[in-house]
């Protein structure tokens, strides 16, 4: 008896050391993003897998559209994420497309997510983008009003815009030449912002 009481206190505490180490505790999260997101998945994987389960998806020249299948799943699983944050519309706003366009993809994502407690979505990046994303400069804060308006359609807290317009704006040396993208500490500061993002969730 002594022996298999010891035996059950060892498999209990190697259950809970795994446990422990795949962050299995936390709500489960969803990350889906674009090439900034992509770029910086490691930092934001390690630094959100500190508190929350995190599952990071994200790809380079992405647009909404091509995101929305993954953000589907995500949501239709058994167990739904507590937290959805979405840093999309960069491409989207590149490619021009139109504010109908815009309007819609985002409305198809905060149906999907409308059952979600915490949904953020991060407002877009104005000053000091390279011309060479002539059509991001043009198009970014069209995308950032159109976002705000159909935030504005839902109810608060849970659902809300994500002020990286601000923080960008705030940590100008975390960029890279191309005004878009981050630098290799920019990238951990970005995670870091992130981070706060899901954080600042109610409950």
């Amino acid at each position: 008896m002594f022996r298999w009481t010891l035996a059950l206190i060892a498999v209990l505490i190697v259950s809970l050391a795994g446990a422990g180490a795949s962050g299995a505790a936390g709500p489960l999260l969803g990350f889906h993003g674009d090439s900034m997101g992509a770029q910086a998945r490691t930092q934001i994987t390690a630094k959100l897998s500190q508190n929350y389960q995190p599952v990071v998806r994200a790809r380079e020249r992405a647009v909404i559209d091509t995101m929305t299948p993954g953000i589907r799943e995500l949501v239709q699983r058994p167990v739904p994420p507590q937290i959805v944050i979405v840093e999309l519309g960069s491409g989207d706003a590149h490619q021009r497309h139109t504010d109908a366009g815009m309007r819609s993809d985002i409305r198809r994502v905060l149906f999907l997510t409308r059952n979600v407690p915490c949904v953020r979505w991060l407002s877009l990046k104005i000053a000091g983008v390279n011309g060479f994303y002539q059509g991001y400069v043009d198009r970014a804060d069209d995308f950032n009003r159109i976002l705000a308006a159909e935030v504005a359609r839902h109810e608060r807290p849970r659902v809300r815009v994500a002020p990286y317009r601000q923080w960008a704006a705030a940590h100008p040396n975390s960029f890279k030449a191309d005004g878009l993208h981050h630098t290799e500490p920019g990238k951990t500061r970005f995670a870091a912002f992130i981070d706060q993002v899901a954080d600042n969730c109610p409950g």
